[in-house]
């Protein structure tokens, strides 16, 4: 449930930001990313920048009320990753870098399609990942 909510909101967002970022707001976005790539060995700092990239395009798009689902919802996945998910967090953050990326690439293209596409595989690839490690512990 809760990476569909973080999927479904993201990409809301992201198809209104690649119509409304400025080009000050997509180099702030690109600094932000600059930054998480030194974070990487770094996992709780990463996270945190996580969700403030994903705040940042949300609020740069005017969709409001998804911002506000997105972040009730990012809550809720902080307590879930702090708690029972690190090791996989950790281990797919190289990924994870790679595609934020990829939406900046998109954001500065205009690429709405793309965008929403590249916010799929961003969701889905990490839903799998959790998903592998969680059958892992269910047949331990």
């Amino acid at each position: 449930e809760v990476f569909k909510l973080l999927e479904a909101t993201e990409v809301i967002s992201s198809r209104a930001a690649c119509e409304r970022m400025s080009e000050r707001d997509l180099a702030k976005l690109e600094r932000l990313i600059c930054s998480m790539d030194d974070m990487q060995d770094d996992p709780e700092r990463w996270s945190l920048e996580n969700v403030r990239l994903h705040q940042f395009i949300c609020e740069r798009s005017g969709t409001h009320l998804a911002g506000e689902v997105m972040t009730k919802t990012l809550d809720q996945w902080n307590r879930i990753r702090r708690y029972y998910l690190d090791e996989v967090f950790a281990s797919r953050l190289a990924r994870a870098q790679k595609q934020h990326w990829a939406i900046l690439e998109a954001l500065k293209l205009r690429d709405i399609d793309r965008v929403e596409r590249v916010i799929q595989q961003h969701n889905q690839t990490a839903l799998a990942d959790y998903q592998v490690l969680l059958s892992k512990v269910s047949q331990s």
